[in-house]
């Protein structure tokens, strides 16, 4: 029997489709396959969000959902004041490879996004924005991997989730 995954996605059971990845990054199904390997074995698969930001640059941040897999860069362009503005801009990376970018605004109307990038063997749900009197930017949530559970040989396969919870990266208030 197949279970969903509660946030969507495929059944625990089914196996990856690799020709969805292969057409994103025009690596062949094969290769894919092997450098996922690689990367369970690594056992480095720990969500992480890290400051890209050069000292003048907007501030920009790479949401890495599984290491060398599934990653989102974000960049903000801020405007401060009582009608704050920010424009954030996203751009997932597949093994590495760029794809199309998109852009938000977030105001004190809308003052968060949640982005769901997912593929075959990755996903997350991450909350990104402003909170609080000093509008603190954060991004909270969870990232999932699809890997072997448990050590017992008699575990499956499945969706392996750990939070995301990185606030007070930086505030638009003093």
């Amino acid at each position: 029997m197949s279970t969903e995954h509660p946030k969507g996605g495929r059944a625990s059971d089914e196996p990856p489709d690799w020709t969805e990845v292969s057409s994103l990054t025009g690596m062949a199904p094969e290769e894919l396959q092997d450098r996922y390997t690689e990367v369970l074995k690594s056992e480095n698969l720990t969500p992480t969000v890290e400051n890209i930001s050069a000292a003048s640059d907007a501030p920009g941040y790479d949401l890495t959902v599984v290491p060398g897999v599934l990653s989102v860069a974000v960049a903000a362009e801020l405007e401060g004041g009582d009608n704050w503005k920010a424009k954030l801009t996203f751009t997932p990376k597949v093994f590495g490879h760029g794809l199309e970018t998109s852009g938000f605004y977030l105001s004190s109307v809308n003052s968060h996004i949640t982005i769901h990038p997912g593929m075959a063997v990755a996903k997350a749900d991450l909350t990104i924005g402003f909170s609080g009197p000093k509008l603190s930017f954060g991004v909270t949530g969870n990232a999932c991997y699809f890997g072997h559970e448990g050590d017992s040989p008699f575990s499956g396969w499945g969706w392996i989730c750990s939070d995301v919870n990185a606030t007070n990266l930086f505030s638009l208030r003093s």
